[in-house]
């Protein structure tokens, strides 16, 4: 499904943008670093996720994953499911002064089986899959 042109792409970028939605399905927005295409069906990546990623993921697990090239506008939107998530890296708690109440403490990585594969354009484009 991930052909090795979008692989190629993909893991040359810095970060990706992440939509979910809680069960309600009001969305929300995220960024996710260290992005890996695992197999021609799976990608993952990782972050300092905020809480609300976190609790939309635990009660929707289906999630936009949209890559792009900020020079082009120009990339890749994929939907799929989170299949599993894997805490990297805890911190020893918050710094006081220098860090608000509420800010991670853990580092989060994502699976996700990919669904559907979309071209993605700032442009027109058709959404259909690719």
């Amino acid at each position: 499904m991930i052909a090795e042109k979008t692989r190629r792409f993909i893991e040359g970028l810095e970060y990706v943008f992440v939509a979910s939605a809680d069960a309600a399905g009001t969305p929300h927005l995220a960024a996710g670093r260290e992005i890996e295409v695992l197999d021609s069906g799976h990608v993952a990546f990782r972050n300092w996720f905020c809480h609300t990623t976190l609790a939309n993921i635990g009660e929707n697990p289906r999630i936009s994953v949209t890559f792009v090239e900020p020079a082009t506008g120009a990339g890749y939107q994929m939907l799929g499911v989170v299949e599993s998530r894997h805490e990297t890296a805890i911190l020893d708690g918050l710094a006081p002064g220098r860090e608000e109440p509420g800010t991670p403490q853990v580092q989060s990585q994502f699976v996700v089986r990919i669904e559907e594969v979309l071209e993605f354009s700032s442009g027109p484009h058709s959404d259909r899959p690719l």
